[in-house]
């Protein structure tokens, strides 16, 4: 019922709907939207297909919305910016490496305390390696944005792109994150060591937080992981954290997500986890 019978495209980049039901359309002429999209439309579970993500020229009506009988939930999640969380200051090559660590049987051991790897030590990665160096048949997605799939510590590691891998940032936030997640490890001291070591990776910069992590879970059955350094501003959405748990208790997908290290005073703290 909440599907449009007719959606006409303004030139003022919104647009008007129609729908089977009168007091529907009559409800959405008093504003102004952006845009109206099933947002998780792409899903195999029919369950997914109720949900839709309205942009409105308006401040919160979820009240209004849930007066509508074909409504059975609705929620304000407010205007969303997003900001790339945890960007490592530094992404050392093969010469920087060999200034900051030495050689030595069990592995290479610091000097100097370099930044790049502190967290291996932290959670006595090389340990853990020495008992498992991961399997490349399991796959970590990861959520992000401006991948460099030519970049000698990932592409060999990168098994599918969805979306655009590229983007116009400079920042190339994707490629460190991937390469942190599961860049190539033990490649001559090429790029950085991963915790992933063995483990193979998908990027993906399509869709939403939640549908990505929904996407990959649903299409590509070795995802086990899927890692979101994303943060944004808004509020704590009741549909995003449905998917989530759907993808755990369904598909077994794990979804990991910064936290605390961005700029933004909502959207990342404890009372918008999921």
């Amino acid at each position: 019922m909440l599907k449009p019978t007719k959606t006409i495209e303004r030139q003022d980049s919104t647009v008007t709907l129609e729908f089977a039901d009168e007091y529907i359309t009559t409800f959405f002429e008093g504003f102004k939207i952006h845009s109206y999209e099933r947002i998780f439309g792409f899903s195999t579970d029919p369950k997914h297909h109720k949900y839709y993500l309205i942009g409105l020229d308006s401040d919160d009506k979820t009240q209004q919305l849930q007066n509508i009988n074909a409504v059975v939930f609705a929620e304000y999640v407010g205007i969303r910016e997003y900001e790339t969380l945890g960007t490592p200051s530094d992404y050392f090559d093969h010469d920087t490496l060999q200034q900051h660590w030495f050689p030595h049987p069990d592995g290479y051991v610091p000097i100097n305390q370099p930044k790049a790897y502190e967290h291996l030590e932290l959670v006595n990665a090389r340990r853990a390696w020495h008992i498992t160096q991961g399997n490349p048949n399991v796959v970590i997605g990861i959520k992000d944005i401006n991948f460099i799939n030519s970049h000698p510590d990932i592409d060999d590691k990168i098994v599918a792109t969805v979306g655009t891998a590229t983007g116009n940032n400079t920042s190339h936030h994707g490629l460190s994150v991937a390469g942190i997640a599961g860049g190539e490890t033990n490649n001559n001291g090429v790029g950085i060591s991963a915790i992933g070591y063995d483990l193979k990776l998908i990027a993906i910069t399509q869709f939403g937080h939640a549908g990505a992590v929904l996407y990959l879970a649903q299409n590509y059955p070795d995802v086990k992981v899927v890692n979101i350094s994303l943060g944004s501003t808004g509020n704590f959405s009741q549909v995003e954290a449905d998917i989530f748990k759907d993808v755990w208790n369904n598909y077994g997908v794990t979804t990991t997500v910064a936290a605390g290290n961005g700029v933004f005073q909502s959207g990342t703290n404890s009372n918008n986890y999921f």
